[in-house]
């Protein structure tokens, strides 16, 4: 967690905010990808940016976002999914995603290496596992 990283070292970038650029359109997509009808998308993008920027959170890498009030915008997420289900949902990856293909054994058996684990990972997002 706290080990130097090619992407994103969390000592020294995520208390200040973390970011690969602007995030312009992104939320539009992803709300057009869960069936949002594409007339309603503008407004609602909108409508979640201005609850974002009411309660806080910094939106500043959307077109109409703020910066936060305490100028610390970083967030720390941590996941912990049961091991047997790292091989069908966790891909090993570095910066940015980019899968790591030396890691890629089943994972749960690169996981179980009596040596320090190192490098990113990526799980990819199934409801209907995490609800």
């Amino acid at each position: 967690l706290l080990a130097p990283d090619s992407e994103a070292p969390a000592k020294s970038v995520f208390l200040a905010g973390y970011s690969v650029g602007s995030l312009a359109g992104v939320l539009e997509k992803l709300l057009g990808s869960v069936g949002v009808p594409p007339a309603k998308i503008p407004k609602l993008a909108k409508d979640i940016v201005g609850l974002a920027c009411e309660h806080g959170l910094d939106t500043c890498g959307i077109p109409g976002g703020t910066k936060c009030k305490s100028g610390r915008s970083g967030h720390m997420l941590q996941i912990f999914l049961r091991r047997e289900l790292c091989d069908r949902y966790v891909y090993p990856s570095f910066a940015f995603g980019v899968p790591d293909k030396k890691r890629d054994l089943p994972f749960s058996t690169y996981m179980a290496i009596a040596a320090p684990i190192k490098g990113q990972v990526r799980i990819t997002l199934n409801p209907d596992v995490f609800l």
